[in-house]
């Protein structure tokens, strides 16, 4: 029972600050499409990490290549990259009308899944802006990073 728990975990093999699979256009104005985007590949094929790599970029519509790029295996199996996708301006999608305000509390979903007391302080076109409740760091986020709460 216990060997089945530890083949299924991926184990953590390094990380790659941008990797792409195909050329990038020098000139190109890039701009974050989506954070946090995994892809998977079997090991046994010839070129497991660069097929998972176009896994994840291709999964967003428009991306081109990822940044900090971490690379897990689990067993001999299974190649898995998690990063985030950039891709041209074009197609950064542009935020709905949303339900956020300036001076809104909110609870923020950091990077690590951790949940944060914050407020809004900005609503842009493709972002919110939030401080920290505790020490007013900023940041910027997606609103689905976001949960209101109701005063």
């Amino acid at each position: 029972m216990i060997a089945i728990g530890l083949t299924s975990c991926y184990n953590r093999i390094g990380s790659l600050t941008v990797v792409a699979t195909r050329n990038v256009d020098p000139d190109g104005e890039y701009v974050q499409l989506r954070r946090n985007v995994t892809g998977d590949s079997r090991i046994n094929r010839g070129q497991a990490l660069q097929e998972a790599i176009e896994e994840a970029v291709k999964s967003v519509p428009g991306g081109e290549y990822m940044t900090n790029c971490v690379v897990y295996v689990r067993g001999n199996k299974v190649i898995r990259v998690t990063g985030d996708v950039y891709g041209l301006k074009e197609y950064q999608p542009q935020m709905k009308e949303t339900e956020f305000a300036v001076g809104d509390d909110v609870i923020w979903l950091d990077d690590k899944n951790r949940r944060v007391k914050a407020r809004v302080i900005a609503v842009n076109s493709s972002h919110i802006d939030i401080a920290l409740i505790h020490n007013m760091k900023s940041f910027q986020t997606q609103p689905d990073r976001l949960t209101k709460i109701e005063n």
